[in-house]
Protein backbone atom coordinates (compact mmCIF):
# COMPACT_ATOMS: atom_id res chain seq x y z
CA UNK A 1 0.00 0.00 0.00
CA UNK A 2 1.40 3.14 -1.05
CA UNK A 3 1.31 6.28 1.19
CA UNK A 4 0.33 9.13 -0.24
CA UNK A 5 3.20 12.57 0.01
CA UNK A 6 2.04 16.04 0.47
CA UNK A 7 4.09 19.02 0.27
CA UNK A 8 5.00 20.57 3.78
CA UNK A 9 5.63 24.36 3.87
CA UNK A 10 7.30 25.59 7.18
CA UNK A 11 6.05 29.21 5.99
CA UNK A 12 2.74 27.77 7.28
CA UNK A 13 3.79 27.01 10.87
CA UNK A 14 5.17 30.51 11.11
CA UNK A 15 1.99 32.42 11.92
CA UNK A 16 3.32 34.69 14.86
CA UNK A 17 7.05 36.42 16.15
CA UNK A 18 7.77 34.15 18.84
CA UNK A 19 7.85 31.37 16.07
CA UNK A 20 9.87 33.21 13.67
CA UNK A 21 11.98 34.10 16.00
CA UNK A 22 12.28 30.42 17.89
CA UNK A 23 13.13 29.05 14.70
CA UNK A 24 15.69 32.18 13.80
CA UNK A 25 17.23 31.09 17.03
CA UNK A 26 17.03 26.99 16.57
CA UNK A 27 18.16 27.13 12.64
CA UNK A 28 21.47 29.32 13.91
CA UNK A 29 22.51 26.73 16.41
CA UNK A 30 21.88 24.44 14.01
CA UNK A 31 24.43 25.71 11.67
CA UNK A 32 27.15 26.52 14.35
CA UNK A 33 26.60 22.68 15.82
CA UNK A 34 26.81 21.93 12.57
CA UNK A 35 30.55 23.64 11.65
CA UNK A 36 31.44 22.24 15.61
CA UNK A 37 31.00 24.84 18.48
CA UNK A 38 34.31 24.71 19.70
CA UNK A 39 35.51 26.17 16.25
CA UNK A 40 32.31 28.45 16.10
CA UNK A 41 33.54 30.17 19.50
CA UNK A 42 36.97 30.43 18.12
CA UNK A 43 36.08 31.74 14.89
CA UNK A 44 33.43 34.23 16.87
CA UNK A 45 35.32 35.20 19.56
CA UNK A 46 33.24 33.83 22.41
CA UNK A 47 33.28 31.27 25.01
CA UNK A 48 32.42 27.42 24.39
CA UNK A 49 30.29 27.60 27.10
CA UNK A 50 28.66 30.87 27.11
CA UNK A 51 27.64 30.18 22.87
CA UNK A 52 26.46 26.74 23.92
CA UNK A 53 23.83 28.27 26.48
CA UNK A 54 23.14 31.28 24.09
CA UNK A 55 22.09 29.03 21.19
CA UNK A 56 20.44 26.50 23.78
CA UNK A 57 16.56 25.97 23.84
CA UNK A 58 16.54 27.95 27.08
CA UNK A 59 18.95 30.99 25.49
CA UNK A 60 18.44 34.01 24.68
CA UNK A 61 21.27 35.34 22.15
CA UNK A 62 22.29 38.85 22.08
CA UNK A 63 22.24 40.59 18.77
CA UNK A 64 26.23 40.62 18.98
CA UNK A 65 26.34 37.34 19.66
CA UNK A 66 24.21 36.11 16.75
CA UNK A 67 26.26 38.74 14.34
CA UNK A 68 29.10 36.85 15.68
CA UNK A 69 28.62 33.57 14.74
CA UNK A 70 26.91 34.71 11.69
CA UNK A 71 30.04 36.17 10.57
CA UNK A 72 32.22 32.86 11.87
CA UNK A 73 29.45 31.07 9.36
CA UNK A 74 30.68 33.23 6.41
CA UNK A 75 27.23 35.13 6.41
CA UNK A 76 26.36 38.91 6.28
CA UNK A 77 23.08 39.93 7.67
CA UNK A 78 21.52 42.53 5.82
CA UNK A 79 18.45 44.86 7.04
CA UNK A 80 16.55 47.38 5.89
CA UNK A 81 13.13 49.08 6.20
CA UNK A 82 10.08 47.10 5.69
CA UNK A 83 6.84 48.98 6.96
CA UNK A 84 5.85 51.53 10.13
CA UNK A 85 7.05 50.04 13.13
CA UNK A 86 3.09 50.29 14.21
CA UNK A 87 2.34 47.89 10.99
CA UNK A 88 4.68 45.60 11.73
CA UNK A 89 3.41 44.78 15.23
CA UNK A 90 0.34 44.49 14.17
CA UNK A 91 1.36 41.83 11.41
CA UNK A 92 3.37 40.57 13.45
CA UNK A 93 0.56 39.54 16.41
CA UNK A 94 -2.64 38.92 14.14
CA UNK A 95 -3.37 35.45 13.52
CA UNK A 96 -2.16 33.74 10.48
CA UNK A 97 0.95 34.41 8.29
CA UNK A 98 1.58 37.77 7.31
CA UNK A 99 0.98 38.89 3.90
CA UNK A 100 4.17 38.04 1.64
CA UNK A 101 4.27 40.82 -0.28
CA UNK A 102 4.46 43.36 2.57
CA UNK A 103 7.47 42.18 3.96
CA UNK A 104 10.44 41.71 2.33
CA UNK A 105 12.45 38.31 2.25
CA UNK A 106 15.85 38.26 4.79
CA UNK A 107 18.81 37.81 2.26
CA UNK A 108 21.58 36.32 3.12
CA UNK A 109 24.51 36.11 1.49
CA UNK A 110 27.93 34.68 1.53
CA UNK A 111 30.32 37.16 3.31
CA UNK A 112 32.91 38.79 1.29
Amino acid sequence: MKTAATAWNLANHLSICEDMAAYCKASLGDSARAKGITQMAREAGLGRESLYTALSSSGNPERGTALKVGSALGLQLHASPAVEAETAVKQCHSPGPPPHHSLPTPEITPAR
